[in-house]
């Protein structure tokens, strides 16, 4: 695609929302070899827009960043990291610099106004406010509690959930335009939520999409799912192989990774969410998953060794074929080594 240096908003369409650290965009060097295999090397290690995020996004985000001047062909890696895990999720786009901003749109739209809080309960509220006004057009709004950005949406309402009860909280909106600027923030909305009272008997909603997030082994099976939500707060989840319980992780982790099983075995997984009065919700989704067969024995990785496309080596007890020549990259944390079944 076409580009120019300057205010730019990447979309992106969420298929199954996470827990969300940040979102980070990183840009080849000018003098990149397009000709020659894309390393990590290609790209300026220093990413040109770092957007904190707590929370989890709607399946639609977008973020709006300042793209640095460059020339000719180059690539922007945009990288989604979750923040209950070490996962991450990236995409890459190929862009082209014409050379010239041509008559960029640089006015920010008004800021939103008549922000306000209604049917605040103890997990939630709703939000309204009157639309902003743009020279050419808005096109989203962002939600931030303080100085975080906890949504974002194109619409002139939204519903809050996940709160925690008894809490305070201090929301603004700000509009942005095609172009990526943004608007100055609307007023305040300040509200605590409710308090529950008396004997806590809601149980919390099922976890939802349980599934396989990454690469099972012989042994290991990675699992991930959606938050629950409850009327007080979810402070743990059970996860299940068969009908037998075998780990407990915490209310703020989503993740767990299956271990000790055994080599071409079919499993079948469920997780369930707990609160703290000791409810516990209905069963995720069933996750049927077979281990693959046990692995070909490979020499260990060493980072002093060059090790040229199709060599085979073994790392933390997990087998990757080399794409290209390399040498210290580590298997697992480079894109030079894919991860062999």
């Amino acid at each position: 695609m076409n580009i120019s240096a300057g205010p730019t908003t990447f979309n992106w369409t969420l298929k199954v929302p996470h827990a969300t650290a940040s979102w980070k965009y990183y840009i080849t060097k000018q003098n990149w070899d397009p000709n020659a295999p894309l390393t990590r090397a290609s790209f300026d290690l220093t990413p040109f827009c770092n957007v904190a995020y707590k929370g989890q996004p709607s399946n639609s985000y977008s973020d709006t960043c300042n793209v640095p001047s460059r020339t000719g062909y180059q690539v922007i890696l945009a990288v989604w990291e979750i923040s209950d895990t070490g996962n991450a999720f990236y995409n890459v786009i190929d862009v082209n610099f014409s050379g010239g901003s041509g008559n960029a749109d640089t006015t920010a739209p008004t800021a939103p106004a008549s922000v306000s809080a209604s049917n605040v309960a103890s997990t939630s509220a709703t939000l309204s406010w009157n639309a902003a006004t743009d020279n050419v057009g808005v096109t989203n709004y962002r939600i931030f509690n303080g100085s975080t950005q906890i949504a974002s949406t194109s619409a002139l309402t939204y519903n809050l959930t996940g709160l925690a009860s008894n809490t305070a909280y201090n929301i603004t909106v700000k509009a942005v335009d095609a172009a990526g600027n943004v608007s100055p923030a609307s007023n305040a909305a300040s509200f605590t939520t409710q308090a529950v009272s008396g004997s806590d008997t809601q149980a919390p909603a099922a976890p939802t999409t349980l599934h396989v997030m990454g690469t099972s082994t012989s042994t290991t099976i990675p699992l991930m799912w959606n938050a629950s939500t409850d009327n007080v707060a979810v402070t743990g989840y059970q996860v299940f192989k068969g009908s037998t319980l075998i780990a407990t992780v915490s209310g703020s982790t989503v993740a767990y990774t299956v271990s000790g099983l055994t080599a071409n075995t079919a499993y079948s997984f469920t997780v369930k969410a707990v609160d703290a009065a000791g409810n516990v919700s209905a069963a995720s989704n069933v996750v049927n998953v077979t281990t693959p067969s046990a692995p070909a024995a490979y020499p260990a990785w060493n980072a002093s060794t060059s090790y040229v496309g199709g060599s085979k080596v073994s790392y933390n007890n997990v087998n990757y074929e080399a794409k290209w020549w390399t040498q210290g990259e580590t298997p697992g944390n480079a894109d030079v080594w894919k991860v062999l079944p």
